[in-house]
């Protein structure tokens, strides 16, 4: 089976409304086409994550971010405290574009692109894959937000969501054809994970090891909302 087969996102799959929905959908499809033991061991690769404790020491709500400056799709820098005091960051850390996941999560941001806007946030999609693979992945997902690379896995260390891909999913990777060697430079990836930062202060976070759990835009937009009606609430009572 080739990268291609195994990643295939059916029509009928992005015709399902929530991302929820469609990740659902496409992991009853994946399910039924990938041999067992694939299944295994990515189910073996999660709960190692999770038992080794990747991604417990992110910064927590209320804690300043730590600054950053990556290449964009573009070939620009781009620094994130230039944001702050006049923007709210919403950092997305995605696996590649070779995940279908990823893809699914890319494409509902964009979908949602435009209430994003109304809240005054800005998305910054970073993964480590090298920047012809970015700006593919970009292209994909038809994205007008900006794509980030973390060389490296640098800034993903930082927060402590990366991780070594062990042997067993390194093998399957080989076999469909995925050699993350030649686009990200490492055998190495960052848990997905969402980070809201205003003023340089973390507001709030969403990340699990499972690579199957994904934040649905929907329930990030609620929050933004709710978060929006609080300072305005707040500045009126002075």
């Amino acid at each position: 089976m080739s990268k291609q087969q195994a990643n295939s996102i059916d029509p009928e799959i992005l015709a399902h409304e929530s991302l929820t929905q469609q990740i659902a959908a496409f992991t009853a499809a994946a399910e039924q086409r990938l041999p067992s033991g694939y299944i295994d061991s990515f189910g073996a690769l999660v709960a190692r994550l999770k038992n080794e404790g990747v991604g417990y020491c992110t910064p927590v709500v209320g804690a300043e971010f730590p600054d950053f400056e990556l290449h964009d799709d573009g070939g620009n820098n781009v620094r994130a405290s230039d944001y702050w005091g006049r923007r709210t960051l919403i950092i997305k850390f995605y696996r590649g574009g070779w995940c279908p996941y990823c893809n699914l999560e890319l494409k509902a941001l964009q979908k949602h692109q435009p209430d994003f806007e109304l809240l005054n946030a800005e998305v910054f999609a970073i993964a480590p894959e090298k920047s012809t693979a970015l700006i593919e992945t970009k292209a994909k997902a038809a994205a007008n937000f900006r794509f980030l690379w973390d060389n490296d896995n640098k800034l993903a260390r930082r927060l402590g969501i990366s991780f070594a891909v062990g042997n067993e999913v390194k093998d399957i990777y080989g076999k469909l054809g995925l050699d993350l060697l030649e686009i990200n430079g490492a055998w190495e990836l960052p848990v997905p994970a969402t980070f809201v930062v205003r003023d340089g202060r973390l507001k709030y976070r969403f990340l699990d090891a499972n690579y199957l759990e994904r934040q649905d835009p929907a329930e990030l937009i609620a929050w933004l909302k709710t978060d929006a009606a609080i300072n305005r609430a707040g500045a009126l009572n002075g």
